[in-house]
């Protein structure tokens, strides 16, 4: 019998846990983000893609679903809508661009801590740092 409740104590809280982890992080992926640093998979693909600068590339997540991405040299803001997975370890990007229509990009999110964030994507990683409020 004591086995039996600790089956379904466990059979309750997984989908718990997973509804948790997503909403963690959701609300750990709101406020804004500053671009460090991206790690290629592929040597050859490194070598032949231009990689924007350190602190170059800001991104802010809103917690409506939103999010706008900056980049230092530009005046014109990427703006397009977010989500995250329901187990939260993805994140769908989907980019407003009226030139090209939407651009879809999917990432695996992870987090080192609470302020660096890694995104996951097919070829390379890109690492960020939480921006402090100024």
């Amino acid at each position: 019998m004591r086995y039996l409740k600790l089956l379904l104590l466990t059979v309750l809280l997984t989908p718990t846990a997973r509804t948790l982890a997503q909403k963690d992080h959701a609300r750990k992926i709101l406020g804004c983000w500053v671009f460090q640093k991206i790690e290629y998979d592929n040597k050859a693909v490194a070598e032949n893609a231009e990689s924007p600068a350190p602190n170059s590339v800001t991104v802010c997540f809103e917690a409506g679903g939103t999010y706008t991405t900056t980049e230092a040299n530009s005046n014109t803001p990427i703006t397009g809508t977010y989500a995250v997975s329901a187990d939260g370890k993805t994140i769908t990007q989907q980019r407003d661009n009226p030139e090209e229509g939407t651009l879809d990009e999917n990432a695996v999110l992870s987090f080192i801590n609470i302020n660096s964030m890694v995104l996951q994507l097919e070829f390379a990683r890109l690492y960020f740092e939480r921006k402090n409020k100024e």
